[in-house]
């Protein structure tokens, strides 16, 4: 199958080469990195030479492009655009993010529905799908789950105090993956995964399948690039059938269980259940309503993403105040502090008081970043002018 695939690709790669032309950047007269025949910018990836995070990394930091705002490059036959420019950043976030926004994933729910999440949507299924989970992550309900990560936050405790007495070195990165697994488990799915009890859990267990890159992974990446039409006819999942079954059959479970309990929930779970019963009742038409497959991919996201977001940047801050001791006894002083003045318990608005510790993450993220890559689609045609006069306008 991977012999397969591999002389399909090189095929096509020939095919389109030959049929297109190999540099739009060049026509259009934006500065762009000489890119390879065939593969573009992006063969280190391809051959398992460079994370893509380190190939984007290589074209931001080239002395040659110090001047310049944006970069062009190529993945393999699709243009795309290195934004350089912090404030050119900020208006693509921020200001104009209405023409941003459609990240160019042509999403399979029938083929694939874990990848048919908000992430991935576009256009008015976005709009939609946006508006209604945003409520879940106001202040209000954050508040509601301070409890639960609380109670995390003990086991943690814990924890440490059992791998202290055991000695030896340990993995501070896969304790910190166990840790906001177990937070997402409470927060989103209002269930004790006990990770850091069990490190052999079922959870995570599928937590680590979920970022294993394979052969087959990166097969898909560049039919994508290639033409998604190719998806659909070749059949290659971004997640796979263990992991697919194994969120469907959690969710299915768990939304059956609460049906029969009484007790109010306050976890992402219960807000999307909350939404679709809703929805049923005002009669809401089935192709606008929170399908089960929406909700479900939604959930799968808010775990791949949350817990490997969360235990990278834990562990950088972790290895960054190891190194740092004169930053960590000040952060621990804060802490202790606070505290005291509080009668030993720090409550959710208090945790608004610890300024230092704050810039400590704040100033982590920047060097080591959680996220590699935000791709945005679809401004090649039709949003280059809007691009270009934001550029002039904070260059200038």
């Amino acid at each position: 199958m991977i012999l397969y695939v591999a002389v399909l690709i090189i095929v096509l790669l020939l095919y389109y080469y030959s049929r297109y032309p190999s540099n739009p950047w060049k026509k259009l007269g934006i500065p762009y990195a000489d890119p390879v025949p065939i593969l573009g910018n992006i063969s280190d990836f391809i051959f398992g030479r460079k994370h893509i995070s380190l190939v984007y990394d290589d074209v931001y930091k080239d002395r040659s492009f110090v001047e310049n705002a944006f970069v062009g490059i190529m993945e393999i036959r699709s243009p795309n655009l290195i934004v350089r420019d912090v404030r050119l950043a900020n208006r693509i976030l921020v200001k104009d993010f209405a023409y941003f926004h459609d990240r160019g994933m042509d999403v399979d729910e029938d083929l694939d529905p874990l990848n048919a999440h908000l992430v991935n949507l576009s256009g008015s299924r976005w709009k939609t799908t946006r508006s209604k989970l945003m409520p879940a992550f106001s202040s209000g309900k954050l508040k509601q789950m301070y409890a639960l990560i609380e109670d995390c936050v003990k086991e943690l405790d814990t924890c440490l105090d059992r791998v202290s007495m055991e000695g030896g070195i340990t993995d501070v990165r896969e304790v910190m993956a166990q840790f906001s697994t177990d937070v997402i488990g409470r927060c989103a799915f209002g269930l004790d995964f006990n990770t850091m009890k069990d490190p052999q859990s079922a959870f995570r267990s599928i937590g680590k399948k979920i970022f294993v890159l394979s052969w087959s992974i990166v097969a898909r990446i560049c039919l994508r690039l290639i033409n998604p039409r190719l998806l659909k006819w070749i059949r290659i999942k971004a997640v796979s059938n263990e992991v697919e079954t194994f969120f469907f059959n959690l969710l299915y479970d768990t939304i059956r269980y609460r049906k029969t309990e009484v007790n109010e929930r306050y976890d992402f779970l219960q807000i999307m259940c909350n939404i679709k019963a809703q929805e049923e009742q005002q009669h809401v038409p089935k192709d606008e309503r929170l399908s089960d497959t929406l909700l479900v991919a939604n959930m799968f996201v808010f775990f791949a993403g949350g817990f490997e977001t969360t235990a990278t940047t834990l562990s950088y801050c972790l290895y960054e105040l190891a190194l740092n001791e004169d930053v960590q006894q000040r952060a621990r002083t804060e802490i202790i502090t606070l505290m005291k003045s509080r009668n030993g318990v720090l409550d959710y608005d208090s945790l608004n008081e610890l300024n230092y510790l704050e810039m400590i993450i704040m100033g982590k993220l920047p060097l080591f970043l959680a996220l590699t890559e935000l791709t945005f689609a679809r401004f090649f045609v039709s949003c280059f002018r809007n691009i270009t006069k934001v550029s002039t306008d904070t260059t200038g």
